[in-house]
């Protein structure tokens, strides 16, 4: 899976390192009609859509940049086909006319010509002419060339110069995304659902014998009936409650699911599909193969059925914590969540795709921007538990920013992973070595973790310098941090 920054700052950053002479020609040629900034955003926000139509990002790059290129090779060899027949008509024409001024008066002829006979006009101007056309086909096979730099562009209809510059600004653009997109390779992620703690074991299962009711309203202020799960950590309080039909339905053996860290890879792979539309209608669609290929090493039948429950899972869960008294977030991740499956033309298998609501809070805090940004080379390789091992040490790092504490080394306790992770064990001595080879798994890879060591059953670890990025992501977050507090 491969999450980039926004897209549209790519285009935009493309746009100002585009080359001079382009800027310079659009206003010798077009600027008197349309001005050079307005046609540059109409054609970033048309690009924009094209590449963020569907699949990945990349996927659609390197597409549009094939289709491009192949477009760009048709147009430049009928551009100087054109020319050549221009070249050499004109040829024949001053040849013809230097004939008749020839036969006539030979002193003009040599005066006009700078030749002494026709033969030797001739094998200048052909070697002119063949100067031209080496230069033109040169122009032609440099698929980096711009369509400004044909030398003949003046010649052109105004459509087909407007179809030229669109075609150079794309050019340039596409090849500017496919260079960055895996440059500080980030994921991004609502802070609400940043701080979410999670079973990173997928083992530990919760009775519904044992397990609590409870009616309590949802989204649309209707009375529903819960089952909850609550666990305490000194002074702080988390409390899972799923739908009951949800849990009767849907968990195997009876058994109370809690938010996973596989949940957490799903929910960041589906929220990257958003479409520009998205701030208004809520929606995302996207097909469960697509998850699948993307969040697994394999495609088999049951990780397809592991993605739609996952899916539904996050629709029917909902979570509380209250530290010291005060309440913190809770709301389902998604509001709705439609499957619909199509056949494959007329074979037995089907396609899948899901029709996604995401819920207020979470397109709130997107569209305010209040994410919680994790960047590192290979962040897309690690495992879904040592992300969301991550996820916990970033928001940690994010609060105390806020308290003026640009730290680079920090102890982890014991409870502080307590408060992240619902392990498959309550004894400590069998936890601490999951908590130690998650730890191991960031050093190894680069991210955050520079060195650690065990001391009793904390961490001491010391972290890599935050970058220019994450300091301003921290400083534009953390006053309206809905982030669980520092742990005493």
């Amino acid at each position: 899976m491969i999450l980039i920054k926004g897209l549209m700052d790519l285009i935009n950053e493309a746009a100002l390192n585009i080359k001079d002479k382009y800027i310079e020609k659009y206003t010798e040629l077009i600027s008197d009609d349309r001005d050079y900034m307005s046609f540059v955003s109409d054609i970033s926000y048309d690009l924009f859509n094209k590449v963020n139509l569907n699949n990945a990002v990349e996927y659609n790059a390197d597409q549009l940049l094939q289709l491009l290129t192949r477009s760009r090779r048709i147009t430049k060899k009928r551009w100087i086909e054109i020319e050549f027949k221009n070249g050499y008509n004109l040829l024949d024409k001053i040849q013809e006319q230097a004939s008749a001024v020839y036969n006539s008066d030979i002193a003009a002829f040599k005066l006009t010509y700078k030749a002494n006979n026709l033969y030797e006009l001739k094998q200048d101007m052909t070697k002119l002419q063949q100067l031209a056309d080496d230069r033109l086909l040169c122009w032609r096979k440099d698929d980096n060339s711009y369509f400004v730099e044909f030398e003949y562009l003046e010649r052109k209809t105004q459509r087909q110069l407007l179809q030229s510059f669109q075609s150079d600004f794309n050019w340039v653009t596409l090849h500017y995304i496919k260079k960055n997109m895996y440059i500080n390779n980030s994921i991004s992620m609502p802070i609400s659902v940043s701080d979410l703690p999670v079973d990173i074991s997928g083992r530990r299962k919760v009775s519904l014998d044992t397990m609590a009711c409870i009616t309590a309203h949802n989204d649309n202020k209707q009375e529903e009936q819960y089952y909850y799960n609550t666990q305490k950590y000194n002074d702080t309080q988390i409390s899972t409650y799923v739908d009951i039909n949800y849990v009767q339905k849907n968990s195997l053996q009876h058994a109370f699911k809690h938010f996973n860290a596989l949940d957490r890879l799903i929910f960041i792979y589906i929220l990257s599909q958003k479409k520009a539309d998205f701030f208004e209608t809520r929606k995302i669609i996207v097909d469960i193969s697509d998850i699948v290929k993307n969040v697994f090493l394999s495609t088999g039948a049951k990780n397809y059925e592991t993605v739609k429950a996952s899916i539904v899972k996050m629709a029917n869960i909902q979570m509380q914590y209250i530290v010291k008294g005060q309440s913190g977030f809770i709301s389902r991740i998604f509001s709705e969540v439609f499957l619909n499956e199509k056949a494959i033309g007329n074979t037995n298998k089907k396609n899948t795709s899901a029709t996604i609501f995401v819920s207020d809070i979470i397109v709130s805090e997107l569209m305010e921007k209040q994410t919680l940004n994790i960047y590192g080379d290979k962040i897309n390789d690690i495992s879904s538990e040592a992300l969301s091992l991550v996820c916990a040490i970033q928001g940690r790092r994010m609060k105390f920013y806020g308290e003026g504490k640009n730290i680079t080394e920090d102890l982890l306790p014991y409870y502080f992973f307590q408060l992240k992770f619902r392990m498959s064990d309550k004894r400590k001595k069998r936890n601490l070595p999951t908590i130690k080879a998650l730890l191991e798994e960031l050093q190894k890879n680069h991210i955050i973790i520079k060195s650690f060591t065990q001391v009793s059953d904390a961490f001491q670890v010391v972290y890599y310098n935050l970058n220019t990025i994450e300091i301003k992501n921290f400083a534009n977050n953390i006053a309206k941090s809905d982030l669980l507090p520092l742990e005493n």
